[in-house]
């Protein structure tokens, strides 16, 4: 069965997106996962049959799922530095004359290292080194 952009548009991109900033897998694994979904759908679109899935992206004019999380994350700290959002207490922000703006966050290091991992996969540091 063929199936058009528009209907991956419609009916699986805003499933694998919803609150994505917030939930945002980190595990390599699930990230394939989630990708293998969005490669199932657009190789199943006419003229993407025999493409490599990023080629397949390409001609259809959209991002990978993992680089529309980063997009996301990126929008919604720009927001918060522009107070359009409320920001967490942990989330800091300083202008640089150069590069604008910059974020970062404060928070500390665990001693087990299960904690460091979500810490560290936390939105509030993720996005910070994005933006």
């Amino acid at each position: 069965a063929v199936v058009s952009t528009q209907s991956t548009g419609t009916y699986v991109r805003p499933h694998l997106e919803y609150c994505c900033p917030v939930w945002s897998p980190h595990l390599r694994q699930d990230i394939e996962q989630i990708e293998a979904i969005q490669q199932s759908f657009t190789a199943k679109i006419e003229g993407c049959e025999d493409l490599d899935y990023y080629e397949q992206l390409q001609k259809l004019g959209i991002y990978s799922l993992q680089r529309r999380r980063e997009r996301y994350k990126i929008l919604v700290m720009w927001k918060m530095n522009r107070k359009l959002l409320p920001r967490p207490s942990s989330i800091k922000f300083k202008p640089t004359f150069r590069q604008g703006p910059s974020a970062n966050t404060a928070l500390g290091q665990a001693t087990l290292k299960s904690v460091n991992t979500i810490v560290n996969n936390f939105f509030s540091t993720t996005a910070a080194s994005l933006f």
